[in-house]
């Protein structure tokens, strides 16, 4: 919780920054989505939104307090830390007017997406992606159209991946619609035989998450298994078609030119590289977090049976009343293997151990086939009569 706190202190710390140096700014996905944050990691995208789409500012606000202050040697003040990035540059340049001829923002098909508020209709531009391409043509960066295409198309895809309204609709539609499969890898083909304590699902097909709830050791076994190269987990959408076709209906517009439908084409390639890039994004922190479930699961299991174990009345000797503490001969077979010694202890009424000692050899022996008993069968009866132990 305090780690929550204080990531989600530092992310209003830094909008109020960002409004403090311009009084005209408003970004929705901070106001929405900051304060109906219930994880750490739904905080954690809109870090990284801050950090990507005002990455210059944040940079300018870092460098305006070095220069109020006197961190540098001597009292001079810092130099700005680094060059401006690649998103940066493509923000500034003409570049980002391509993306703005998408015609629609990251932020509001997210909210197509996942049906929030009223719909955000996308909107074309007369111009084909190429033609307006070759107008944002500028030296020395974007010397050919293609160039401008690339690192707009690009700009937009990495926007839509780190909308972090797209990310939580898409962890939803994954922890709903999510299916496992195990695929054999070259060392797992021939290590993973029918006895082998893998095999049960060395061909896993189709595996829905729930099935978990029941058997979580059996996730934990499969995480182990692709931690040693014998196998690698995939994680797929059920109904994944019909699931992407809902999302790209989100991104067209309803224009019916060859311009329109050459927009709509580049934006559903837009699309399906951000969820590619936004799939192992996903899937890896499902991946960490269903761990955590099995393991806690298991936990609950474990501390269950072991409580259920201590939860039980003291043992009554025969004859005596209930409270009257035993004579108890303890032995303890070690880890159960066969080279291991049989540790003893005899603990009298008033709880004082007053012997203890080692078997190595407790073997009853068979007399039709002429065994004898191991060597510590005798002392082991001797002091059964000598203690009797309750």
């Amino acid at each position: 919780y305090r780690a929550f706190a204080e990531k989600r202190e530092v992310i209003r710390s830094s909008v109020a920054a960002l409004k403090e140096t311009n009084p005209e700014f408003e970004d929705a996905v901070f106001d929405d989505l900051v304060p109906a944050a219930a994880e750490i990691g739904e905080l954690q995208d809109i870090q990284d939104y801050l950090n990507f789409t005002y990455s210059q500012q944040l940079k300018d606000l870092v460098l305006d307090a070095d220069l109020d202050g006197t961190n540098g040697a001597n009292g001079a003040p810092k130099r700005a830390r680094g060059a401006r990035g690649v998103w940066d540059k493509i923000r500034a340049g003409p570049a980002y007017h391509y993306v703005r001829a998408f015609g629609i923002t990251a932020d509001a098909f997210a909210q197509n997406a996942s049906s929030v508020g009223r719909k955000h209709y996308t909107e074309d531009i007369q111009s084909r992606p190429d033609d307006f391409a070759d107008t944002l043509v500028q030296d020395p960066d974007y010397r050919t159209g293609a160039d401008v295409m690339t690192s707009g198309k690009a700009m937009f895809v990495e926007e839509l991946t780190m909308s972090p309204r797209l990310r939580k609709h898409m962890r939803v539609l994954y922890a709903t619609n999510m299916l496992f499969d195990t695929v054999r890898t070259d060392k797992g083909m021939k290590q993973i035989d029918v006895d082998h304590q893998y095999y049960e699902f060395k061909y896993l097909r189709n595996y829905d998450i729930r099935a978990f709830v029941d058997r979580p050791e059996m996730f934990l076994r499969m995480l182990e298994a692709e931690e040693q190269g014998l196998i690698e987990i995939k994680i797929r959408l059920q109904n994944e078609r019909r699931l992407r076709d809902e999302l790209r209906r989100g991104i067209e517009s309803d224009g019916l030119s060859e311009a329109a439908e050459q927009w709509n084409s580049l934006r559903r390639e837009a699309l399906e590289k951000a969820l590619q890039k936004l799939h192992h994004v996903i899937t890896k922190g499902l991946k960490d977090h269903l761990k955590n479930q099995c393991e806690n699961k298991i936990a609950v299991i474990c501390r269950d049976e072991y409580s259920r174990k201590l939860d039980q009345a003291p043992y009554k000797p025969k004859g005596m009343v209930l409270g009257t503490t035993p004579r108890v001969l303890a032995l303890s077979n070690g880890a159960g293997e066969r080279v291991d010694a049989i540790c003893w202890a005899y603990v009298d009424e008033n709880g004082r151990v007053l012997e203890n000692g080692k078997f190595s050899d407790l073997r009853l022996g068979n007399q039709e086939k002429y065994i004898s008993d191991g060597k510590d069968i005798a002392p082991f009866v001797e002091l059964v009569e000598r203690r009797k132990p309750d």
